[in-house]
């Protein structure tokens, strides 16, 4: 359910402002059944059949604001955010066992959160381009409070406060043939951690970065070359921070890490272009790359319990070819993609290596049919290899089917 109000008001023909108010609920209740077997040494040791049930809301008001105006030469862009949210979820669990004792588990999550965001940006004209500058800020307070009826899971309260704040400057020049786009941002994060009312020193952080990115375009004769670098960030989102442990089943628990480090990451890219041919190589190197990790709950090795996790970096590399010609009514476009890694990960005390290379292969076809209908028929296939922390096996596929132009009525 949802509903919205708001305006727009042209102050004159160089000025405008609008607000928008917006209040959703989503009503959430669903039931699940499971069946889980222990093994130790190969051997079923315990199974597990399980009924769950869950039942929660989120209700979200949202006020938006904005100015959008012209002085002189400048341009001049405001808005502003402020959101209020709920989240409620009772989980219920029934479990009946073929060894173990039969379980009910009853858990309750609370959610809270406010948002105050508010971002300004300026343009103007500077010598064969234009200059953009603007700044941004915002503040975040979420309240997370967990209980469990039975004391299988250790209850918590956390709060997370966040003051953000960032400038940037963005410039476009073109110098004959060449466009040259460079841009730099500051960020600066106060992130602070609480367990029952108490501020966490390890937990809270401060961030200082800086962002620079460059792009530039340069066409030699018929090909058209793009050079872009960029360096940006993941951060974990609240939910990955929290110290909640959410109860899977008896043998799987899943919690937050409130010593997650965000994620950062070095883009280098080239793209050339020559009619219906397209190439690109692509490099990237990851720093703290975030992963979900396996551990044993509180030293119990029978309980597995899932979270992220920093690891360390690694490099990826990824080559692409598209060619997309047209024969007459036959529009057919086949794009080969290899990529490949260098990650390390821990697994089961030694550490094992993701680099297997992956291809990637699309085949697809489209026909220009009368009444200006398409025959498509598509083609895809995927190597065996490795994708961040995932092995995947080959794959292929094969997708056919007609479209009618709008408008047109098809009889049955």
């Amino acid at each position: 359910m949802a509903g919205k109000l708001g305006f727009n008001y042209m102050l004159n023909d160089k000025h405008s402002v609008g607000m928008t108010y917006t209040v959703t609920s989503r009503p959430n209740s669903q039931t699940s059944d499971y069946f889980t077997a222990m093994l130790i040494d190969k051997q079923t040791d315990d199974q597990i059949t399980g009924r769950g049930k869950v039942d929660g809301d989120d209700i979200q008001h949202i006020v938006s604001g904005y100015y959008a105006g012209q002085t002189g030469k400048w341009s001049l862009d405001a808005n502003a955010d402020v959101l209020w949210q709920k989240q409620n979820s009772d989980n219920l669990t029934f479990e009946d066992a073929t060894h173990g004792d039969d379980r009910t588990v009853t858990t309750r999550n609370d959610v809270k959160n406010r948002l105050y965001a508010a971002k300004f940006v300026a343009g103007h004209p500077l010598w064969k381009g234009n200059m953009e500058i603007g700044a941004e800020g915002s503040y975040v307070h979420r309240t997370d409070v967990f209980g469990n009826v039975e004391n299988i899971i250790d209850a918590s309260d956390t709060k997370i406060e966040e003051n953000s704040t960032a400038a940037f400057v963005q410039l476009m020049q073109r110098l004959n043939k060449l466009t040259l786009i460079a841009g730099l941002r500051y960020e600066y994060l106060d992130s602070r951690y609480y367990e029952s009312g108490v501020k966490m020193g390890d937990e809270s952080r401060t961030y200082s970065d800086l962002f620079p990115s460059l792009m530039m375009m340069y066409p030699m004769k018929n090909v058209r070359t793009r050079l872009s670098y960029s360096r940006n960030i993941n951060r974990p989102a609240f939910s990955q921070l929290s110290g909640n442990v959410k109860y899977i089943n008896r043998y799987t628990y899943e919690s937050g890490n409130p010593y997650l480090k965000p994620s950062y990451r070095d883009n280098l890219s080239l793209a050339l272009n020559y009619k219906w041919l397209t190439g690109m190589i692509d490099y990237a190197r990851v720093h703290d790359y975030i992963i979900t990790s396996y551990s044993s709950y509180k030293d119990d090795p029978t309980i597995a319990l899932l979270r992220k996790d920093n690891t360390r970096g690694y490099d990826n590399l990824s080559l692409m070819v598209s060619a997309a010609p047209t024969f007459g009514k036959y529009h057919p476009q086949l794009m080969v993609a290899t990529q490949i890694q260098n990650l390390e990960v821990q697994y089961r005390g030694e550490t094992k290596k993701m680099n297997s290379p992956m291809t990637i292969i699309r085949f697809n076809n489209a026909v220009n049919l009368p009444f200006d209908s398409w025959l498509n028929a598509d083609f895809s296939w995927r190597s065996a290899g490795d994708a961040r922390t995932y092995t995947l096996l080959s794959r292929g596929s094969l997708i056919s089917a007609s479209t009618k132009p709008s408008g047109m009525i098809v009889s049955p």
